[in-house]
């Protein structure tokens, strides 16, 4: 199996794991966020290792998402604790 093959593997599983989480809405759910960001990686390392530009430029926006989606989750919790609202 050449590299490519492996990263392109790697982010499709990573990928359809973590919509699955966000989509059950549970406890684990937020871990969805870190799946995705594990995901955007390996696209961007199988655009580079294939040359696909566009890949590569559509996963540097998904990384933004997915970094959007994690620090949004962190502040919900942080407010959760403290027993307000965002």
């Amino acid at each position: 199996m050449t590299f490519a093959n492996a990263a392109g593997w790697t982010a499709c599983t990573l990928a359809l794991a973590s919509s699955a989480l966000l989509a059950l809405r549970c406890r684990a759910s937020a871990w969805g966020w870190v799946g995705f960001l594990g995901s955007n990686v390996a696209w961007i390392a199988y655009a580079l290792a294939t040359g696909t530009p566009s890949l590569l430029i559509q996963n540097f926006g998904f990384t933004a998402t997915s970094l959007l989606g994690i620090y949004r989750h962190r502040v919900e919790l942080a407010h959760q604790l403290r027993g307000s609202k965002p």
